[in-house]
């Protein structure tokens, strides 16, 4: 048994507990009691005095690629498939000591990131939960090449039939789809739609035959709207959704935006990292989409908590998502909590077991220095602690494994 003493909480990140203070005891990694506890009552192996440090549920990062280490897009084109996996693994260390338990990878070259899913969860390696697309399903589509080690083409409803059975087949969790142009991909046209209503429509009903979903990259205003009619569960950057948008997903519970501003703000913190031929979309589409999302959380809708950041940024400035949506976006701190905890785990259908603290939850957990209600900049330095089944994996950015 693990017992956290004398621990601090935000409330809104709680369930069926309403103080904002008392002890945690954990058994067999999860979550059994919460109150103010006598140690001697229990046989505990771990004692853990906070001192009053904040005790939340650990960070969940919905939308990443694991083997994408800089900017400069081009390395991972020559990498092999086992310089792939070892960076992608070399980043799931990072988002330990960030206090992340739980990450979604949306492509990977090779979709190696589903053997790095494999390997932590066989015990082999040691990590957070990880939820893999695999390789991207797209269009054939100018600019793929800049990522043709992470894609797979197809074209009409029965080759997208064949190219999700595939993926499936490889061991995805989910469909990653592009259904729309990109920043990255050079050519590509961020707003303009890349399906037919038809193509995404099969990608969806086969992943929902596997108890599964759809996830998109999607930029445009259209492409958006196709997305919520089509039953995708993710919308991806959700960059220029409009005023009809809103309203469509404030109608259903089926999709949902998940916002990535970090990416957004390095061309602005690091303008020498970018490639030339993405400054025309970064100038254009930036402040515009920002203007969109801001307009999209005003209206209420419960947004994910994606950064889309390669390694080295990532890695450089801790905390950079939550930093570029309070510095971008003006976002109020417990929102921008709920969005990287409650809000991700009830996209996910994990809210039963992750997510929040609860009896009965397991013991996804961080613990920090200060609340981040008062000050998210708090969540810009490492945790103290980082538990994953209340196994300590890392302690003040330093890592146990």
């Amino acid at each position: 048994m693990m017992l956290l003493k004398n621990c601090k909480f935000v409330k809104e990140l709680m369930t069926e507990y309403a103080e904002d203070q008392g002890d945690v005891l954990v058994e067999k990694g999860k979550i059994t009691q919460i109150g103010q506890i006598d140690e001697k009552a229990f046989p505990i192996d771990e004692l853990y005095d906070l001192k009053g440090a904040y005790l939340l549920p650990g960070l969940m990062e919905f939308h990443t690629h694991l083997n994408w280490t800089e900017q400069n897009y081009l390395t991972m084109i020559v990498e092999n498939p086992v310089e792939a996996a070892f960076h992608g693994y070399a980043y799931v260390k990072e988002y330990v000591r960030q206090g992340y338990t739980f990450i979604r990878d949306c492509g990977s070259s090779y979709g190696c990131i589903n053997e790095v899913r494999n390997a932590i969860q066989a015990g082999y390696l040691q990590g957070p939960d990880i939820s893999s697309s695999g390789e991207i399903l797209t269009p054939t589509e100018i600019g793929n090449i800049s990522f043709e080690k992470m894609y797979v083409e197809a074209d009409g409803p029965e080759d997208v039939a064949r190219a999700v059975r595939k993926l499936f087949q490889k061991g995805s969790d989910f469909i990653k789809y592009m259904i729309t142009g990109a920043f990255y991909n050079d050519g590509g046209v961020p707003g303009v739609t890349i399906v037919t209503p038809e193509e995404l429509e099969m990608a969806v009903r086969l992943a929902k035959m596997r108890g599964s979903y759809v996830s998109t990259h999607a930029h445009g205003t259209e492409a958006i709207k196709l997305a919520i009619r089509s039953g995708v569960r993710t919308i991806e950057h959700g960059s220029l959704v409009d005023d009809e948008g809103i309203k469509m997903l404030l109608d259903t519970d089926e999709s949902f935006i998940i916002p990535t501003i970090a990416v957004d703000k390095v061309p602005y913190d690091h303008p020498e990292q970018i490639p030339a031929h993405m400054w025309d979309k970064v100038d254009s589409l930036t402040k515009k989409s920002h203007e969109c999302i801001r307009k999209a959380y005003d209206a209420g809708l419960k947004l994910g908590w994606g950064s889309d950041l390669d390694m080295y940024n990532f890695t450089s400035t801790p905390g950079y998502e939550f930093i570029a949506r309070k510095e971008m976006l003006d976002f109020s701190n417990i929102d921008m909590l709920l969005q990287a905890t409650k809000n991700s785990a009830e996209i996910a259908g994990l809210d039963g077991e992750i997510g929040s603290i609860g009896l009965g939850k397991r013991a996804n957990l961080i613990v920090v220095r200060d609340n981040p209600v008062q000050d998210i900049y708090v969540m810009a330095e490492y945790p103290l602690h980082v538990f994953v089944d209340g196994k300590e994996l890392a302690r003040s950015g330093e890592l146990l494994f």
